[in-house]
């Protein structure tokens, strides 16, 4: 009898380890994720997180470190909810860092027979720490159906454009035209 005790003890003891083993690395994924991309746990800001078209859970962390270009990042949840860096901005142009990404935001149709079209959430972001004015987006010279967040410390900055409609929304929205707001024409 006390061996089998002992026997059960060996087996539940392993088992309970690696359960616990695994439940701490899946909600710490997303850090082992970044580190392995070789961000450090400074600097580091989720910008978007949500649902993909693949219904994946995403977000985007952008990483500004005093005297370091900064850095974009895109996790993609997959399987037993461990988080893998799928994208990775971290080369400048021009002084600044920037990524691409859509989804789908609805699909439209007007009758029955009619095929749908799909309207998406196209996003993109740029930082930089180049900005030498503090940025002001001029009424009515965004893009029709493009809003911005604007995140700015001194020169270091963050702009998030968002656009809603077919995939070329943001198609106005160019490095030359971050760069003429950030540094000026």
């Amino acid at each position: 009898m006390n061996l089998i005790k002992r026997f059960h003890g060996l087996i539940i003891l392993p088992v309970i380890l690696a359960v616990s083993i695994v439940a701490i690395l899946s909600c710490n994924s997303d850090q082992l994720a970044l580190r392995s991309a070789g961000f450090s746990k400074n600097g580091q800001t989720v910008v978007s997180a949500g649902i993909d078209q693949t219904g994946q859970e995403y977000k985007v962390v952008v990483q500004a470190v005093p005297n370091e270009s900064p850095r974009i990042a895109y996790l993609r949840k997959g399987f037993a909810g461990f988080w893998k860096v799928t994208e990775l901005a971290d080369t400048p142009t021009a002084g600044t860092t920037k990524m691409l990404w859509a989804k789908t935001a609805s699909f439209k149709r007007y009758t029955v027979g009619d095929p749908s079209a799909a309207d998406w959430e196209v996003h993109s972001i740029y930082c930089g720490s180049n900005a030498n004015k503090q940025i002001v987006i001029p009424s009515g010279a965004l893009p029709h159906n493009v809003t911005v967040n604007i995140s700015q410390s001194g020169s270091s900055y963050m702009l998030h454009f968002i656009g809603f409609g077919e995939t070329n929304v943001l198609d106005g929205v160019t490095a030359e035209y971050v760069q003429n707001l950030v540094v000026g024409s």
